[in-house]
């Protein structure tokens, strides 16, 4: 899961870098699908991609928000 997790903040940072409004746009669905799960994973992954969207630069880090993710 934390390689999974890892891809996701890939695809954010490429989104990003083509443009806000198509990273804000990902970043919206992608919050509502995993904030239905509680896992610890997928709860950290939403608290990234939160904070993400309320700052002017790409801040978020896989080492940052892939800690509670299981390295399988």
């Amino acid at each position: 899961m934390q390689e999974d997790c890892a891809q996701l903040i890939k695809i954010g940072k490429s989104l990003w870098d083509k443009g806000h409004g198509a990273f804000a746009s990902y970043a919206r669905d992608l919050i509502k699908a995993l904030e239905k799960d509680h896992d610890p994973c997928f709860v950290e992954i939403v608290k990234c991609y939160r904070k993400q969207l309320g700052s002017a630069t790409y801040v978020i880090t896989a080492d940052e928000c892939c800690n509670e993710c299981p390295n399988k």
